[in-house]
């Protein structure tokens, strides 16, 4: 295939460069008609790699978990009157997944009928999933802080308030212990 196409190449450089009888113009606009094509269908012929399609996968909950409390941690340690900082965080659970449906509705007098049904997408092995509509995080249920600093009211409720922001826990469900 590869010597096929570089011997019409070949002929096409010639007949550009009127080496070929017949009409010189006419040949030109051939060859370079012909040589686009040519070049088109060895592309299509070049195997090429498959863009891999990027699923969204679930966040592992125990990841989650982990990095904001250490984020939490940092920040609540770079806070003034606060020295090193640890935070436990409590979720109430592990995430949800909003898979999309189609439904359909039909009322009567008496009765509302609603049928739903999943929407599923091929996967490549054959096999058939639904489709994800809308991925959401575990929710916070409660945190505990151990803190240095927290003797200090003032420092106790800056870190209550912080945690409160972040998490959007109320002030009833943080406990702020002092670090020894």
């Amino acid at each position: 295939m590869k010597e096929k196409l570089e011997r019409f190449l070949t002929q096409c450089v010639k007949k550009e460069s009127g080496e070929t009888t017949g009409k010189k113009g006419q040949n030109r606009h051939i060859g370079l008609l012909a040589l686009i094509c040519m070049v088109g269908i060895g592309l299509l012929l070049v195997p090429s790699k498959k863009p891999e399609t990027k699923e969204e996968v679930a966040p592992d909950v125990a990841v989650y978990r982990r990095e904001t409390e250490k984020r939490l941690s940092d920040m609540l340690s770079s806070v003034r009157g606060v020295g090193k900082a640890e935070v436990m965080i409590l979720f109430r659970d592990e995430g949800r997944t909003h898979f999309a449906a189609d439904g359909e509705e039909s009322r009567t007098k008496d009765t509302e009928k609603i049928t739903e049904s999943y929407v599923l997408k091929n996967s490549g092995s054959g096999t058939q999933t639904p489709l994800v509509e809308q991925k959401y995080l575990p929710e916070a249920e409660g945190a505990l802080v151990i803190a240095q600093g927290a003797e200090d009211a003032a420092v106790r409720a800056e870190v209550i308030e912080a945690v409160r922001a972040v998490l959007g826990v109320p002030a009833h469900r943080i406990e702020v212990l002092i670090r020894k």
